[in-house]
């Protein structure tokens, strides 16, 4: 049997090994960073300086970087912690994100509107871009907060953040601006007075670290209601720390800085062009000029996307039918649906997301077995 290719990169990568080595150091420090003696200082310490280097990474202030469980729970406490704080306060905000959100956030705004909050939902074109106008439209007076994801989960197209931000302050000065990085945090710079946003979402096991830590920062603009509530994390995220996942998130951000994205991104524009060459009945929703370059992401006609992925991977090919945090649930797309693709006719989507590490070979063979396995579904 072939080696297997692995590209599904977009859902988890591998510990980097200098990660690991990181990990491994910070191991020695296992007492809790929140006592007062020798060893849990010492904790402690490794959890400044790694807090101190995402902060350097982003362009923010330590005091800015919560640390969380990863994106989801970020996410979660974005958008509850400012709706949470408002409605305290006897307020009724109103909540505005795009119809191509990750389910952590497309899915909370759903609970939400369920539960009597107001939200309205962006609109996109054709090319995955948030509708401008829709999203000026959307702005009230009582907006608190508005969440735009920075390079989508499925098709990987980045969005123009610190436009949006800007239309959305002019608006109205008060709104916060919420943006989900994890996907493009390491393939896109994100710099946080470059992005005109006032909270942004991280984690680590896209960036070849650690699974189950990330960060969300918050600029001073921002207040939240704890959704666990104690004292760590400046009051806003309680649990111990853990400092050997947190060293291993700083590591991998830092690190994410030499990765070769243009090279990768030449790869991803080989593999779209191979399976467009070869594949008839295909759309490609990945754009090349505006996307990260890691993702390619393909709607194929008369295809079933789960029993695709299942014939791609018996063959050899680990891939993706899109969000991984969805995979499993046989519902169509709310991204793909956004994008005004016809999903009766182009039923098959798949995601194929590029590593740091991929080679020309593997993205060779890969094209060969997405042509080989649809042709046998087409009954070729």
């Amino acid at each position: 049997m072939n080696e297997r290719i692995y590209l599904d990169y977009a859902a988890a990568a591998p510990l980097h090994p200098e990660v690991k080595k990181e990990m491994m150091r910070a191991e020695k420090f296992w007492a809790n960073a929140s006592s007062l003696h020798k060893e849990g200082r010492a904790a402690r310490a490794i959890i400044d300086n790694a807090r101190l280097s995402i902060a350097q990474s982003i362009g923010a202030n330590t005091d800015e970087i919560i640390f969380t469980s990863g994106a989801t729970e970020s996410n979660f406490l974005a958008l509850r912690g400012v709706l949470e704080y408002l409605r305290i306060k006897g307020q009724k905000p109103h909540l505005v994100i795009s119809k191509i959100e990750h389910p952590s956030i497309y899915e909370q705004a759903r609970f939400l509107e369920s539960m009597g909050l107001e939200v309205s939902w962006v609109e996109v074109g054709k090319d995955g871009l948030v509708n401008v106008a829709s999203l000026e439209n959307s702005i009230k007076e009582n907006t608190a907060l508005v969440s735009i994801i920075y390079a989508n989960h499925e098709t990987g197209t980045v969005q123009n953040i610190a436009e949006l931000a800007g239309v959305v302050k002019a608006k109205n000065p008060k709104t916060l601006f919420h943006t989900d990085a994890a996907q493009g945090l390491g393939w896109l710079d994100v710099n946080v007075g470059e992005l005109n946003a006032d909270l942004i979402t991280g984690s680590g096991y896209k960036l070849y670290g650690p699974k189950g830590v990330g960060f969300l920062y918050v600029n001073s603009r921002a207040n939240l209601s704890p959704q666990f509530v104690g004292f760590q994390e400046w009051g806003k995220r309680a649990g111990t720390e853990s400092t050997i996942l947190i060293a291993g998130l700083a590591k991998a951000l830092k690190l994410s800085k030499d990765w070769p994205r243009e090279k990768v991104r030449k790869l991803r524009n080989d593999l779209l062009k191979k399976i467009q060459a070869s594949v008839p009945g295909v759309i490609l929703n990945s754009q090349s000029s505006s996307s990260v370059p890691h993702i390619a992401h393909f709607s194929f006609e008369g295809i079933d996307p789960q029993i695709l992925n299942i014939a791609l991977d018996r063959a050899g090919l680990a891939s993706s039918p899109g969000s991984a945090c969805s995979t499993g649930a046989v519902k169509v797309s709310p991204v793909l649906e956004a994008l005004g693709i016809d999903i009766k006719k182009y039923s098959g989507s798949l995601r194929l997301s590029l590593g740091i590490d991929t080679e020309d070979r593997e993205v060779a063979e890969a094209a060969s077995i997405v042509k080989n396995e649809i042709n046998k579904l087409r009954g070729g």
